[in-house]
């Protein structure tokens, strides 16, 4: 895990100097390790009393434990994609937040073709960002309405019908990209799974695509 650290900060810091990220050097001089965790998101990371709980917390709090370091968690707000949020917290960070970065940044879905996405220059949209140690394995599952999609025999039938995902979810990032991004107008970002399917059954989306618990 050491060196995954390492090779994440030194990548980073190679890559956008400006953005003031922190190779494995400074990390260890500070003392903390700066971790990234999603806020409001149970069981994974959130907060009770005034105390971060989940377990995100708890893994980056070993992570931080294993490294010598103390743990400082950088909240992050889902913005509308994962790029934002990669952008805001890893490699560029946020006007608001004065540039602060996070070291690492845990729950990020990771998907081969994401990762290696290119934009219409060919070079890679997420080159400043390692991913790496995926620690969870989810699985996803396609609910649809049958009035308005009788079937799906393959992922083309979705064309022309509006999906319902969660945001910052698997099914978003696969959607948003699988096929050159063929489905990315038609796909619809609501805060939690329920509300995906409250929208189905009110027939603003023909389709749920959701990670089955």
């Amino acid at each position: 895990m050491r060196r995954l650290i390492l090779l994440c900060g030194l990548l980073l810091g190679l890559g956008i100097a400006q953005a003031q990220v922190r190779d494995f050097d400074r990390i260890t001089e500070s003392g903390t390790l700066r971790v990234a965790l999603y806020q409001n998101f149970p069981p994974y990371s959130y907060e009770q009393d005034g105390q971060p709980r989940g377990v995100d917390y708890e893994l980056a709090k070993a992570l931080a434990e294993g490294l010598g370091l103390q743990l400082e968690v950088l909240w992050a707000p889902p913005g509308e994609k994962l790029d934002d949020d990669l952008r805001d917290y890893i490699w560029r960070g946020r006007v608001t937040a004065q540039g602060q970065l996070a070291d690492v940044m845990l729950r990020v879905p990771y998907d081969r073709d994401y990762a290696q996405m290119r934009n219409e220059l060919g070079e890679l949209v997420n080159e400043l960002v390692v991913m790496f140690g995926p620690y969870q394995r989810e699985r996803w599952q396609l609910a649809f309405d049958r009035r308005r999609l009788p079937e799906v025999p393959s992922i083309h039938a979705l064309r022309q019908h509006p999906v319902g995902v969660e945001v910052e979810s698997v099914p978003s990032f696969y959607l948003s990209s699988v096929q050159g991004g063929m489905l990315s107008q038609e796909t619809r970002h609501y805060p939690t799974p329920k509300l995906a399917f409250a929208a189905m059954q009110g027939g603003e989306v023909d389709a749920v695509m959701a990670l089955r618990g």
